[in-house]
């Protein structure tokens, strides 16, 4: 799984794509210092991928930033860095320090992207676009290819399955047609199962919680690990 293969890129040394579904953990912490303790103390294994919610962080700055970079550059972490933002300003700044820093992966939303500088990076984009509203995503498509990137994340809060399923359909006859690694995220406390059922037929990324969750209807590692090992 998943069923249409994609053509494979990186996330630091992480392949994604082929016939494997990648689970990413998101995780969040008060401060770099926080978290780096939690991969050195084994709480987090530096063997998987995650993403970072940089965003979330309660005492995070462009100086705490560099902290935290360097640190898992030191411990060999694979990870997408991810900063939702509301001030475009600020977001550009947070960007343009990762950037400079050679995160592995950054994931920037669609609509935050302008004024953004990606020519100097290196790395893995992930393009993802939300609707809170619960509608449908698959529409984006068209825009978020203009901009490049290397792999697209589609989420929603579905409020009726029959729209999930008209975005899978869009999605899965792009991706057999183009092989881009994709992620399609239903949100939402009942739309948990459409997760398993999005990384089984077309997901090369799912998103996993931590201790805490960093989206409503987010599973746990174990949770994918179980259902996709019965396949």
């Amino acid at each position: 799984m998943p069923i249409i293969e994609a053509n494979p890129v990186s996330i630091g040394s992480t392949a994604i794509g082929g016939r494997r579904t990648t689970i990413v953990t998101s995780i969040f912490s008060a401060d770099s210092a926080s978290m780096l303790s939690k991969f050195r103390d084994g709480t987090y294994n530096p063997r998987l991928v995650y993403e970072i919610r940089y965003d979330l962080f309660s005492g995070g700055g462009l100086e705490d930033l560099r902290k935290l970079a360097s640190g898992l550059k030191d411990l060999s972490v694979d990870y997408i860095f991810t900063y939702r933002f509301s001030s475009e300003r600020e977001g550009r700044k947070m960007y343009e320090t990762a950037i400079s820093l050679d995160v592995p992966a950054l994931d920037i939303e669609v609509r935050g992207m302008t004024g953004i500088d990606l020519a100097p990076y290196r790395g893995t984009v992930v393009i993802s676009t939300h609707d809170f509203n619960g509608g449908r995503v698959s529409h984006m498509l068209n825009g978020m290819m203009r901009l490049g990137g290397n792999i697209y994340k589609f989420a929603s809060s579905y409020s009726d399955p029959h729209g999930f399923l008209l975005d899978l359909s869009d999605l899965y006859t792009f991706k057999r047609e183009s092989r881009i690694p994709l992620s399609l995220v239903p949100m939402g406390d009942g739309n948990s199962a459409l997760r398993l059922f999005s990384g089984y037929m077309i997901s090369d990324i799912v998103y996993a919680s931590a201790e805490a969750g960093t989206a409503p209807g987010q599973l746990s590692r174990k949770d994918y690990e179980e259902f996709f090992g019965k396949f």
